[in-house]
């Protein structure tokens, strides 16, 4: 029973720490599940009759909750009804899992293949296609962003050209992070790649909009951390030379309460909508949903409000689809 209540204070001490190291980022990152474990643990030591570590138990929860629990002033971008003077898009970013990173550990990528479908050798990576299809013909959205996608996956979104007849192939250049594809309704007026990102600019209802593709490396070792950090630079550095009607799409591999995420929120001006009362949590597709956390986003400018955010049902990805409306 102590060592859950020591494995829960250590976790906790390591989750408030500064994150310029990358197990101490990780643990930043779950701090949410963090906080629902330690609650977990609560509940057990009174139940044991641990009445005084139960007391420090609830004290260290208390004090994790007020920590992340409220919005950051750039995660409360959120507008009730969409004024009907204002223009509204949908947006939908899906991490497919169907391209595989050869650089990972092969324990990983051994991992990967046991638990995510969409990784299975075996499987033809357009299988899961018809579903998509009816999930898009459901949600009806005007953008689509599909990430790890494989040449065999593109050939076939040609099927959707009915719908969305525009599109356009995200080649990134960083090692090991697959292509991703934008597929949309309105017409492109411009497309241009700009190192580990895509700056497309669409045109709705006479307001240009500047989309932005990001898939950031995930961060459970030094090299990819600091690779991480630097895709975030040159990001950062893109955002400074854009317009205001700015939206950033993809697979961020950062958590919403985590420091790094809103430090970037920050440091770029940008915004989005976190709750806890109907939380969005994206990854991993395979477990229930309150067991996961969310670092798919959907970021824009401030003069961009979010109207609605949800995800789908797994589709054989350890991702979830995340499907977001922005009045504008």
């Amino acid at each position: 029973m102590y060592i859950l209540f020591i494995i829960f204070l250590i976790s906790y001490i390591l989750s408030r720490l500064n994150t310029t190291n990358y197990i101490i980022d990780i643990f930043d990152q779950l701090s949410f599940q963090i906080l629902l474990g330690g609650i977990a643990i609560f509940f057990i030591l009174i139940f044991s009759k641990r009445i005084k570590t139960s007391i420090v138990c609830i004290i260290i929860c208390s004090l994790l909750a007020v920590d992340i629990l409220p919005a950051c002033k750039h995660c409360n971008a959120f507008v009730k009804m969409n004024p009907q003077n204002d223009s509204k898009i949908r947006l939908m970013t899906l991490n497919t899992s169907y391209a595989i990173d050869s650089n990972l550990p092969k324990w990983f990528l051994n991992l990967e293949k046991l638990l995510i479908k969409n990784k299975s050798s075996k499987l033809d990576d357009t299988e899961n296609l018809e579903p998509l299809k009816k999930l898009i013909l459901t949600e009806n959205p005007d953008i689509v962003h599909f990430q790890e996608i494989t040449p065999h996956f593109k050939d076939k979104t040609e099927s959707l050209k009915s719908i969305f007849p525009y599109s356009y192939l995200v080649q990134y250049k960083f090692p090991g992070i697959a292509d991703s594809i934008i597929l949309s309704k309105h017409p492109f007026k411009k497309k241009g790649n700009e190192d580990d990102s895509i700056i497309t600019k669409i045109i709705v209802n006479g307001t240009e909009l500047d989309i932005l593709s990001v898939h950031l490396y995930s961060t459970f070792s030094k090299q990819r951390f600091n690779s991480a950090n630097k895709q975030i630079q040159i990001i950062e550095n893109i955002i400074k030379n854009t317009d205001q009607n700015l939206i950033l799409i993809g697979d961020f591999n950062m958590t919403n309460i985590s420091k790094r995420f809103i430090s970037f929120l920050e440091e770029t001006n940008l915004y989005t909508y976190t709750s806890y009362i109907q939380p969005t949590f994206t990854w991993p597709a395979y477990l229930p949903s309150y067991f996961g956390i969310q670092i798919d986003h959907v970021l824009f400018s401030e003069n961009i409000k979010m109207v609605n955010k949800k995800t789908s049902e797994s589709l054989g990805s350890d991702h979830r689809a995340l499907i977001v409306d922005l009045a504008f």
